[in-house]
């Protein structure tokens, strides 16, 4: 029995790989959130799990925070609405 494939955003997959090495077999797309290039294709469902929670980032520039949030999720939206019937579930970073 077939589940489909999962592609999963990352920066750097293979930093990802290295941390969630049980998630070795999904399908990688590097890139940021609010830029990446997604292939062509039917989605059914897709999970957006936001932004890097990061103090760090938020103190030093929150503007770049900010901007993180409010275009990736403008992205994931589009990518749904490009794909009729596709299902989307927003979960959220302590970021956000």
């Amino acid at each position: 029995m077939s589940f489909g494939r999962v592609f999963v955003v990352s920066r750097d997959p293979g930093a990802f790989i290295k941390t969630y090495p049980h998630l070795q077999n999904f399908d990688f797309i590097q890139g940021d959130i609010r830029s990446f290039k997604f292939p062509i294709l039917k989605l059914h469902g897709l999970i957006h799990g936001a932004t890097t929670a990061s103090a760090k980032l938020n103190s030093e520039n929150p503007t770049e925070m900010f901007e993180t949030i409010v275009e990736g999720t403008k992205k994931a939206l589009r990518c749904a609405k490009n794909s009729p019937g596709c299902r989307l579930l927003m979960i959220s970073s302590g970021a956000v």
